[in-house]
């Protein structure tokens, strides 16, 4: 995808995530803010010579005293670039399912790529993501689900 029509998506996902009740101290990262690396958040300044696996967190934000993170890929076409943005969505997953604690990742993924079959699994994207996502703090949603899915995490 086209990176401009990437950020159009990217801009529209953090519009509605931060409008929604219960949300607080939203913030949209760069792409080069804040990183998963070695079961651990890390802003770039904290690399110091450390290679992140997974691209930046691309949004944060509190909900009913629990942290959020997330990163968004809106996909509709097959292809190279997709392919990679694919491949960017399972190391965040990976990464995160390293991270103990209270805070939650989501893994954002929206378009008809996701609903394609994985030539390696034979599964939907999508479904392949939900399987290695551990589910206890990794997730994977579409911005349609969010929403409901930030409900069960209620006041705590």
């Amino acid at each position: 995808m086209d990176p401009i029509r990437q950020n159009v998506f990217e801009k529209i996902a953090a519009e509605y995530i931060e409008s929604m009740a219960g949300v607080s101290l939203f913030k949209k990262y760069g792409a080069n803010d804040l990183f998963i690396v070695a079961g651990a958040l890390k802003e770039k300044k904290e690399l110091k010579g450390m290679r992140p696996e997974s691209k930046s967190i691309g949004f944060s934000w509190k909900y009913c005293r629990r942290d959020f993170y997330a990163s968004h890929k809106y996909t509709d076409e097959s292809g190279g670039a997709q392919d990679n943005q694919y491949r960017d969505v399972q190391r965040f997953i990976e990464d995160a399912n390293k991270i103990g604690g209270q805070d939650v990742f989501v893994a954002i993924v929206d378009g008809e790529y996701h609903s394609t079959r994985d030539s390696q699994s034979g599964m939907t994207r999508r479904k392949r993501l939900e399987q290695m996502a551990n589910q206890s703090n990794a997730f994977v949603k579409s911005i349609d689900e969010l929403e409901k899915f930030l409900s069960r995490f209620g006041e705590s």
